[in-house]
């Protein structure tokens, strides 16, 4: 299983960690990969519509643990 994790860097501020909440968790990574980069989009829109100006954003999925 896979979560989707977004990292986006602000100028002048920090950069924030968003990983959904609840979590969902995807079966193969390429699932996962597409419903992160969607995430970015999103994200990446409303802090621009905000006025931010987006230094850097990184997307990548990381292997859940399982029981």
């Amino acid at each position: 299983m896979w979560k989707a994790i977004v990292i986006i860097c602000i100028v002048n501020f920090e950069c924030y960690y968003f990983q959904e909440k609840p979590m969902d968790y995807y079966h193969n990574y390429d699932e996962c990969m597409i419903v992160a980069k969607e995430k970015e989009r999103l994200l990446l829109k409303g802090y621009i519509e905000y006025g931010y100006l987006v230094e850097d954003t990184r997307i990548f999925c990381t292997e859940a643990p399982t029981v």
